[in-house]
């Protein structure tokens, strides 16, 4: 929606022929009114069961997960890796490897950007702070509604959903 979260895919044939997907599109995702994937001359082309994925694992911790790992809070979402290297300087190798990867598996759970691995897409990273939703990307920070921002992931979650289940 206009005052959240915002993703416009138009379906497209599966490049391989060999292998029908009908969640294979050409998207862009909109915080606010904002591109923040795509350009207006060229989109996300992808499948997007890739990102269905990503919030069937992820909307819980999106929902429920008010605080960041290692004890941190950084200022803004974006800063809590360079934090974390930070710290990481006077600690022995092995904290910072396990620290490394709880970090990781935090990242992977709220930056949307890890659904589609295999392609480059920039930060859209989601954080709840009480009825809040911190929603970073690279040319802002904005905090919304969180009711109304996991309405939207999993509005487009259900669109997603119900394409790959009338290939099915």
């Amino acid at each position: 929606s206009s005052n959240g979260v915002r993703f416009e895919v138009d379906w497209l044939p599966s490049p391989d022929p060999a292998c029908s997907d009908a969640t294979w599109g050409a998207g862009r995702v909109y915080v606010y009114d904002e591109l923040v994937w795509g350009t207006e001359t060229s989109a996300v082309t992808w499948s997007w069961t890739a990102l269905l994925h990503w919030l069937t694992q992820s909307l819980a911790y999106l929902e429920f997960e008010e605080t960041y790992p290692l004890d941190m809070m950084p200022q803004y979402p974006d800063r809590l890796r360079s934090n974390a290297e930070h710290r990481w300087h006077d600690l022995p190798q092995a904290q910072v490897w396990a620290e490394d990867e709880g970090l990781l598996r935090f990242e992977s759970k709220h930056n949307a950007a890890h659904a589609f691995s295999g392609m480059y897409l920039p930060p859209l990273f989601f954080m709840r702070e009480g009825n809040c939703m911190w929603v970073w990307h690279e040319q802002e920070q904005p905090r919304l509604d969180a009711a109304h921002v996991l309405n939207d992931l999993e509005a487009i979650g259900d669109v997603i959903a119900q394409r790959a289940a009338e290939q099915a």
